[in-house]
């Protein structure tokens, strides 16, 4: 049997990266192998991160936002923007959250939910 499939990290325009996940590897733990190269990239400039989830997620592992979080506080992730590819409200709802710890600890990163990639996409490229 093949091994199941890994998240994968994509740089699709410079600093704009994004995160593809597989089905049933959204907990922290199954991230952990991206960040090297995420924080060899923001070596040169923040960068927007984009996360594409399997098609259907409407809940995020507990474990999945505290990971990303401490990236960015504790490992020196310097991220300008957030978005995640989904149209699930359940889902939006907690961006919103994830923003809101961001902002509280002084943060003024982006965050965006929208249904495909390639919004996503043009909205980060197109950031400031």
């Amino acid at each position: 049997a093949r091994m199941a499939e890994e998240n994968t990290a994509h740089e699709l325009a410079p600093g704009v990266w994004v995160v593809r996940f597989v089905e049933g590897k959204l907990a922290g733990a199954d991230c952990a192998h991206l960040l090297p190269p995420l924080l060899e990239s923001v070596k040169q400039r923040p960068i927007a991160l984009l996360a594409a989830l399997p098609p259907g997620t409407a809940i995020i592992p507990a474990t999945l936002a505290p990971f990303w979080l401490n990236a960015v506080l504790l490992k020196g992730l310097k991220v300008r923007a957030i978005g995640v590819v989904n149209a699930n409200r359940a889902l939006r709802v907690a961006m919103l959250g994830f923003q809101a710890a961001l902002k509280l600890r002084g943060s003024d990163i982006q965050v965006n939910t929208l249904p495909t990639e390639a919004e996503l996409v043009a909205w980060a490229t197109a950031l400031p």
